[in-house]
């Protein structure tokens, strides 16, 4: 019976630990977002001051499509090669772009494509 108060004890113990690590996230939201950005922006070999200075100069919307992202920060695209910061982009246009096959070539030839004037629905069988 005694060994049982201990172990719950133990157990009650870990619960508290564990709450007091996720309290802190929770009472410093703000901070822990900002550290979690800083941490993914080291990952392109850029700083918090160069992303609001490339936020700025594309007037905080995104390169592609030039919208303003609504409710996650613009994704910071880089060529996966060379590691080079391209710019900002909301997550669809970055989604988009993320098959390593999309080079400008490919999609120069998607652009024109979505551009021809066709409709298979006219093709006679």
């Amino acid at each position: 019976m005694g060994n049982n108060k201990v172990v719950a004890k133990a157990k009650k113990r870990r619960v508290i630990q564990r709450a007091d690590g996720t309290t802190w996230r929770i009472r410093n939201l703000e901070l822990a977002k900002a550290k979690e950005h800083e941490v993914k922006l080291r990952k392109y070999g850029i700083n918090t001051k160069q992303f609001e200075l490339l936020f700025l100069m594309q007037k905080g919307v995104c390169a592609i499509c030039g919208r303003p992202p609504k409710k996650y920060r613009l994704n910071v695209d880089h060529d996966h090669k060379s590691g080079r910061v391209r710019g900002l982009l909301c997550w669809r246009c970055n989604k988009f772009l993320v098959p390593q096959q999309h080079t400008s070539d490919i999609l120069r030839k998607a652009a024109d494509y979505l551009d021809k004037i066709f409709d298979g629905r006219m093709l006679e069988v």
